[in-house]
This record gives C-alpha cells, structure tokens and sequence, in this order.
C-alpha cells in the first residue's frame, strides 16, 4: 500500500503580512513588533501548557486517590478536568478523549465527565465557523444548504457537525467544518511534544528508548485529520469495504468544497454503543472484527475509535463516525504486527523475542538474548490468552520497551499507532464486556494474513 501518511511540519503557523506601523510626533515610524509579539505569544502558551499539564496531572492523582478511600467526589474532580481539558483545548482535548475510554483505571463517575469532551467540546456557531472559511465557499454553502441549527450537532476536538437540508433536492446533510483556532493550537501543541522528545531522547538515560520517534508516530494521525480531502477519501474507502457486509456502516460522502469543509450523508437513528442500546452486543462484537480487519489485512486503520465515535442502529448495525485520524499501515508492518500477535497469543517467547530482535532500531547484535527471551516468556505467561478485564495493553507495552532497554536493544516504534487504536477499544471492552477474549478474536485474522503472506512469497 502506498504511503497515505504525509509528513507534516514542526513549525507553528504563523501570520503573514506587512508589520505594523505607527504614528510618532507625526511623523510615520515603522516599528518591528515580531520579536515582542512571538515573546508573548510564546510566553503565553508555555503558561498555558504548564497549567493545563499540571491541573490534570493533579486531578488524576486526586481522582485515583479518592477512589481508593472511596470519597463521594469524583463527579466533582471529573467536571474540573473536563473544564480545564476544553479550555486549554488543542492536544489537552485529545488527552481528555484519550483518557475518557480508561474507566478500568478511573472512577466510572470521573470518565464519564471526561466522556463529554467527545462530542461537547467549547462551541462555535454556524455563522462564526464560516468566518474562518474563504468567502467563496460561505456563500456557495448559505446558498445551497439550509443550516437547520445555527448550533452544532456535534462538537469535536478538531471539527463541528451542522445539520442542514441541500435545497435542490431535500435531502438531509450533515456539514464537518474545522475549528481553525483548533488547529492551529493542535499543530502547535505537536511541535512544541515533537521538540521536546527530541532534546529528551539525546540524554543518556534514554539512549534505549524509542522516545522521539513514538512521539512523531503518535502525532502523525493527529496532525492529518485536519484534511478533510483525506478524511473523505478515507471514509470512501471505509464504506466500500465494510459497509456490504450489512453488520457496519458510515454516511456517504457527497461533497468536500474546501480542504476544511465536508459535506456527507446525515444519519439517523443513533444511539451510543457505550449506552448499551438494544443490538449492543452484536454492535460491540463487529467492532472489534473491524478493528482487526483493518490492523491486519485492509491496512487502513482507523485510530480514534473512542465512544463518541461509535454508535448503533436498529437492529444491532454499527456506525463508525470520524475517520480522520486513519492511518496507513504498510504490508511489512501489518506482517509484523500479525507475527507478534501469534507468539503473545501462543505464549511462544522465542519468537516474540525474535521479532524483537528483528524490528530493534539498535542493539540487537550486542544484546542478552537469553535474558531477554527469559523476561519476555514471564511478560508472555501474564498476559497470553488473559481475558480483557486481566490484561492492561497500556502496562504490556511499556513493560516490552522497557524489557528491551533493561538487556541493551532500543525498541521500534512501529508498533505505536496500532497500540493507540487497540487502547481505545479495549477501553470500551472493559467497560462494556470484560469477560471477552481480546486475543482470541484476533487469532482468524491473525492466521489469515500469515497465510496470505505465505501463498504471495
């Protein structure tokens, strides 16, 4: 599969035009005000990001700590977070979105405040939201569409949702437009994480840790979702080959008049998965079916599949929203991936610990191989065939990098974007189904496509 994953730019937007000017003893003098105005600008943002970081940091140890002496006040420590989540916005949404899915590790009453930040982050009105769109597509949008709520139907980390009707014909639409101050905010939360793992991974304590490059993995399909060309083209592609199976389906695209505006199917009926409507069960099941499906043979990988993007129809038929943050994952990675499953799931370490050995970006002819395949076997006799509500992904993968670095081999960071699309799903087998067999419904698909690579060599 060729690689739908562009590189994007570390640098923060700017604004462009000519500097200002004033008028001083009547005369016009020019003043250079860049530097002062990018002092502040910067100044401001490190505040911001210190405060937010630390809030939430505080408010998760208050929340664990709570939870252990079994005080009344969650719901109170969960409203603070989602407070401060949405206004200091741009990644901090993410976070909260991120960690709304880990009931399994907070109180249910502290995520389900964090659950709002899905679709009821800050608003902005319809009118207000074309003000950042060129004029042309403002009007050629108020002239073909009635908008049917000025407020949104949804409102996101990075867009807005409208309902409207297309004029021409009736037909009921829904209308995606980007949050630009979102996005600027977003890209530079990124690059400000992608600097700072990059000056973390120079020091000699993390010399065998894949830091930098886990987080420019981590950030790739963060940065991308504001395209929605590519999002579009995503969700097509999503659509043809799910959606005849009769089990799953997305809104159809109809048109993308500008990179920041999508035009698509509105659909109705829809109830939350995470609510556990009628048909939840057989919903939650096809998930988890397309989740591998994608990780493992389509090779198009929807990252965000957190609540507020699942939901159920009639009937038990899932609908999966948002694919922005859809990734492109290679054939050798997908291989890769698959193999490892099959040794986690079999409880053979001497090929995890091959596979290991093979993807390490550094160590590999120098390292203990004994000693590694020894503390892999313990991490592989926890945790294989261990049912969703006895295996943390989160704890697994850490414990592996660390493993690794403990006996000299610097980990690679392929496997970091599959890791944040299974965490999100996971979140919602614990909470939903803990008793299900996460491994062991990946094991057909699994086979699967080792067969395939097999019958191509």
């Amino acid at each position: 599969m060729p690689d739908d994953n562009p590189v994007w730019t570390d640098r923060a937007p700017t604004s462009s035009g000519s500097r200002p000017t004033a008028f001083l003893g009547g005369q016009k003098t020019r003043v250079d005000t860049t530097i002062a105005v990018r002092l502040t600008i910067a100044v401001a943002y490190a505040v911001r990001t210190a405060i937010a970081f630390s809030a939430t940091a505080l408010l998760l140890k208050l929340s664990r700590g709570a939870s252990r002496l079994r005080l009344p006040i969650q719901g109170l420590l969960g409203w603070l977070c989602f407070q401060m989540l949405r206004a200091a916005g741009g990644a901090f949404l993410k976070l909260g979105q991120l960690l709304a899915t880990r009931s399994d590790l907070f109180d249910g009453e502290f995520a389900r405040q964090l659950e709002r930040l899905q679709d009821r982050a800050s608003q902005m009105d319809f009118d207000s939201s074309l003000c950042n769109l060129p004029q042309t597509v403002s009007t050629r949008l108020i002239s073909q569409y009635r908008i049917d709520d000025r407020r949104p139907l949804g409102s996101g980390s990075v867009a807005q949702v409208f309902s409207a009707v297309r004029k021409a014909d009736g037909t009921a639409v829904a209308i995606k437009i980007i949050r630009e101050p979102s996005r600027r905010l977003v890209l530079r939360d990124a690059a400000a994480m992608r600097s700072a793992a990059r000056r973390l991974s120079r020091l000699r304590v993390a010399s065998n840790f894949p830091l930098f490059e886990a987080v420019r993995e981590y950030l790739s399909p963060i940065c991308l979702q504001f395209n929605l060309i590519r999002e579009a083209r995503n969700q097509q592609s999503f659509r043809t080959r799910f959606s005849a199976t009769g089990r799953v389906m997305t809104p159809e695209v109809f048109e993308v008049p500008h990179p920041h505006v999508l035009i698509m199917e509105r659909v109705g009926e829809l109830q939350r998965l995470a609510d556990r409507p009628s048909g939840w069960n057989l919903a939650l099941d096809c998930a988890v079916d397309i989740l591998f499906e994608m990780l493992f043979e389509h090779g198009l990988l929807h990252c965000d599949l957190h609540p507020g993007n699942l939901f159920v129809r009639p009937g038990g038929e899932l609908v999966v929203l948002d694919h922005g943050m859809t990734y492109a994952i290679s054939a050798s990675r997908r291989h890769s991936i698959a193999r490892f499953f099959l040794a986690l799931i079999s409880g053979d370490s001497k090929a995890g610990t091959q596979l290991c050995l093979e993807t390490a970006t550094r160590g590999a002819g120098c390292a203990d191989v004994d000693q590694l395949e020894a503390e892999i076997d313990l991490l592989f006799r926890q945790a294989s065939r261990s049912p969703v509500a006895e295996f943390n992904l989160r704890y697994f993968a850490a414990e592996l990098i660390r493993l690794q670095a403990r006996c000299g081999v610097r980990s690679t960071s392929e496997f970091t974007v599959p890791v944040m699309a299974l965490l999100a799903l996971e979140g919602q087998l614990k909470r939903l189904d803990p008793d299900a067999d996460f491994q062991r419904a990946a094991l057909p698909f699994v086979i699967r496509a080792l067969d395939a690579k097999r019958t191509s060599m």
